[in-house]
């Protein structure tokens, strides 16, 4: 899994990483919701983007919690725009095939 590839920042174990981790995705899952998506979906959604993100992290620009927390958050936005332009696109496909 992705968990085995993790290479923690340095100073910090891995257990405190997925701690900060958890803390983001439960943060974020309790305040952005989009589509059927439940808290759950959201909260795995947003551990991914945190493990993906870490490699972009630097230590001397702040905290990994503030880091991965605007981090995650600016990915999980972009993949709800990225969806709402999905369903509008159909939206209008439909529109335009039904008409020819």
């Amino acid at each position: 899994g992705v968990k085995s590839r993790m290479i923690p920042p340095t100073g910090m174990t891995e257990n405190e990483v997925l701690h900060i981790i958890e803390k983001v995705a439960n943060k974020l899952a309790s305040k952005i919701i989009f589509g059927y998506n439940s808290k759950e979906d959201i909260r795995q959604e947003v551990t991914i983007f945190c493990l993906e993100g870490l490699e972009k992290f630097v230590s001397e620009r702040g905290t990994l919690y503030s880091f991965l927390l605007v981090y995650a958050k600016r990915e999980l936005l972009n993949a709800k725009r990225r969806r709402l332009y999905l369903v509008v696109l159909q939206t209008v496909l439909s529109q335009y095939l039904k008409m020819i």
